[in-house]
């Protein structure tokens, strides 16, 4: 774990890791059967189809912080095809490796407003013939003033990311910091 993770996503990890059963990343199941109160508004769960990114659940804050309920639709439909690549090689390496993923991303409000989220992925193991599934959970760092907009603007860079070594070390190349 790094050494200066983010409260809220530590206890995300720790609650995560609890989950596990003896094996080292627990099943899709085991997880929506435990889902933890405090941090399930801030959660998504994502699988990847071919190039696409499917949410496939979505927390109410997250509504409220994305817009929108995207649950069933494409995660970053409005990307290019190289920003969503670059996702989901991040989305893979966490799935196949296994590790985590521990970013910040930079957005922009449609006011010019500055916000830092952290945020942090993890893989879940899903049933035999069903798609592989990325849990991930993240943080607002400020909170904006209540006269600013509820969504982020589309633009979003992540300035910087890591790995998490969750007992199966860590993979040999750094993560991608898709910016768009």
């Amino acid at each position: 774990m790094p050494t200066e993770m983010e409260a809220t996503c530590g206890s995300f990890l720790a609650h995560w890791m609890g989950l596990r059963n003896g094996a080292r990343v627990p099943t899709v199941e085991d997880f929506l059967d435990r889902v933890s109160p405090l941090h399930a508004p801030w959660l998504f769960m994502a699988e990847i189809r071919g190039p696409d990114l499917i949410i496939r659940l979505e927390g109410t804050g997250l509504v409220g912080r994305w817009g929108r309920d995207l649950t069933g639709e494409r995660l970053f439909r409005d990307k290019s095809p190289a920003f969503v690549a670059q996702v989901a090689e991040n989305f893979r390496t966490v799935l196949e490796h296994p590790c985590g993923y521990y970013a910040l991303n930079h957005y922009q409000t449609g006011r010019g407003r500055n916000v830092r989220v952290r945020v942090l992925y993890l893989p879940l193991v899903a049933k035999p013939g069903r798609l592989p599934r990325i849990v991930g959970y993240s943080v607002e760092l400020q909170r904006r003033p209540l006269d600013d907009e509820t969504s982020l603007s589309a633009a979003r860079t992540t300035v910087e990311a890591e790995w998490i070594d969750i007992g199966a070390g860590l993979p040999a190349h750094q993560p991608n910091l898709p910016s768009g």
